[in-house]
Parts: structure tokens; C-alpha cells; sequence
């Protein structure tokens, strides 16, 4: 198989790939619409320590990674 042909080859497939996963997207889409607004209401829980700071420990781990 040549070069040139085997390039077209995977041009082709890429091509149906992207038809695919945009006919997919879009059938998906059409079935489930829009999302609605909270609905993810109560589903969604923070720990109660979530905005306590961060262990000294931990601190240095970042710090060592920046440095």
C-alpha cells in the first residue's frame, strides 16, 4: 500500500470518526434537552472542615513541588 493511499485511508476513518461522534452528541443531546437548574440540588455535600486550612504538612508538600 502506498504512502499516499494509506494517508487518504486514515483521513477517511478520522472523517467518519468526527461524522460519528457529532451525530452521537447530537442525538444525545436531543434526548435529554437542556439541563434544568438545580438539579443537582441536595446531591451535592461539602465535609464540614472543606474551607479549614490545609495541614502544615501538606503546605510543604506544595511548597517543595514549586521550588
Amino acid at each position: 500500500m502506498s504512502r499516499d493511499l494509506f494517508c487518504e485511508l486514515v483521513a477517511g476513518i478520522e472523517t467518519l470518526a468526527v461524522q460519528g461522534s457529532a451525530q452521537r452528541l447530537l442525538a444525545h443531546t436531543r434526548k435529554t434537552g437542556t439541563p434544568r437548574i438545580g438539579a443537582m440540588k441536595g446531591k451535592l455535600v461539602l465535609p464540614e472542615g472543606f474551607d479549614s486550612p490545609l495541614p502544615d504538612t501538606t503546605l510543604d508538600t506544595f511548597e517543595e513541588i514549586q521550588a
